[in-house]
């Protein structure tokens, strides 16, 4: 056997992405477990957003609490992007729900759960609810197709990290980049274009950490373009002392 196909051979073969595995949890080590946050773990996720300066909206806490957090992304594994499509498309017609419940219907809640020190690590993101309705201002527009358009462009095409932590004590063990990779791949297999970011400008060796994971990180106070996602420019600024790292998928 020649030396790549040695390589090739030794190659760990990627994860199944289904439903299932995202409710269980895909064995990232023999000791660690990815999976889909449940209400019961919704407590620590906040504190893990704590860490890294964010305040989860009592909204995410309530879709957990509810089950329709992160069901769309399920429909998705389940049954392939059509019936993701058909399934979000239902719910921009049902005029009995606002957009941030079902923009929440795509949040992704990921938590590493250590076999002996428990959850050590969380990842929260879904797609930016508050940027899409500040491009629909910027419109200047009406129509309520424009606005639709811009609404499921939004939702199907752009997610937004909010919030990436693991406990110090257990990390640069692979805990960080194990929760990116799943978020990276499950936004990527549901069609998503577009996963973005925002880091403090200040803390050393971050930019490097996204960097490893294909993410460009922009300048400081550097801003976003979603043109790609809603076909024409919509600029996004960074927070005070903030950078975004952002990832074609």
């Amino acid at each position: 056997m020649g030396k790549g196909k040695r390589i090739r051979a030794q190659r760990k073969p990627e994860s199944p992405l289904n439903k299932r595995a995202l409710v269980e949890g895909w064995a990232a080590t023999p000791q660690l477990l990815i999976r889909q946050a449940t209400t019961a773990d919704m407590d620590r996720v906040g504190e893990f957003a704590g860490m890294v300066g964010v305040e989860m909206e009592s909204q995410l806490f309530n879709s957990v609490a509810e089950g329709f957090a992160g069901a769309a992304l399920q429909v998705c594994l389940q049954g392939g992007r059509e019936a993701f499509k058909g399934y979000m498309a239902k719910k921009f017609f049902d005029k009995q729900e606002d957009p941030t419940t079902i923009y929440l219907n795509c949040a992704l809640i990921l938590v590493a759960e250590h076999r002996d020190h428990g959850i050590v690590g969380a990842l929260v993101a879904y797609p930016p609810v508050s940027v899409v309705q500040m491009y629909i201002q910027s419109m200047r527009t009406s129509d309520p197709k424009q606005i639709l358009n811009a609404v499921i462009c939004g939702a199907l095409g752009v997610s937004r990290i909010k919030a990436l932590a693991v406990v110090e004590s257990a990390r640069r063990a692979g805990i960080g980049s194990a929760l990116l990779k799943y978020c990276t791949r499950i936004y990527s297999h549901c069609g998503y274009q577009l996963l973005y970011g925002q880091m403090p400008s200040a803390t050393p060796g971050l930019d490097l950490f996204y960097q490893r994971h294909g993410f460009d990180v922009l300048p400081p106070e550097t801003p976003l373009n979603l043109w790609v996602i809603f076909g024409n420019n919509a600029l996004v600024g960074p927070g005070p002392d903030e950078q975004f790292f952002v990832r074609l998928i």
